[in-house]
């Protein structure tokens, strides 16, 4: 006869845990890009989403995308930043208008550091937690402003996707430079709409 053994805690307690954790790490977020997370996280645990019914990537690749559009925050290229410079776009000495990017959009260009379709794959593929995916997310939706006649110099990113879809990988300028292969200012900057 099967003797039954009592858990020494409960399994609510190991999801509060892991819920304060999921608060505490995500600090510099705001609410939508909070949800988004969760949003994704609980697609990702539906199985027949993972099967491939429903058009998971297409449903995967808008959230990416809201997720990417929604960061504040970008590097900028040394060539880009030179530009902006001459140009008097700067607000601050960390600060950018959007819409003054936005105006100029034949001059520069946000770039992804891992195409939207290849995080996709790689959250269907793999099971994280929810702090995985948010740390997954935040390295490969980076944004990164740089010059459009920089665009034809970046190299293939391929040989990094497993680096930056690593959670515990940290972005930097240094690494930046690394993936894409042009040269990128030392501090991020803030974009204010």
């Amino acid at each position: 006869m099967q003797s039954l053994t009592i858990p020494s805690s409960s399994s609510y307690f190991k999801f509060y845990e892991n819920d304060q954790k999921f608060k505490r790490e995500s600090k510099g977020l705001d609410h939508n890009q909070i949800a988004l997370i969760k949003y994704i996280s609980s697609l990702l645990s539906i199985k027949e989403f993972r099967d491939g019914y429903g058009y998971p990537y297409k449903i995967l690749n808008n959230l990416i995308i809201d997720f990417f559009n929604l960061n504040n925050k970008c590097f900028i290229s040394r060539e880009a930043f030179y530009e902006i410079e001459r140009k008097k776009i700067f607000i601050s000495k960390d600060q950018i208008l959007k819409k003054d990017i936005l105006k100029n959009n034949n001059d520069f260009d946000f770039v992804y550091l891992i195409p939207i379709k290849k995080i996709s794959k790689e959250l269907i593929y793999r099971k994280l937690h929810l702090i995985q995916i948010k740390n997954l997310l935040i390295n490969s939706t980076t944004k990164v402003l740089v010059n459009n006649k920089e665009k034809d110099l970046i190299k293939n990113v391929n040989s990094f996707k497993k680096q930056v879809f690593d959670p515990t990988y940290k972005i930097n300028n240094s690494e930046i430079e690394k993936i894409l292969g042009i040269k990128i200012n030392n501090s991020k900057y803030k974009l204010i709409n």
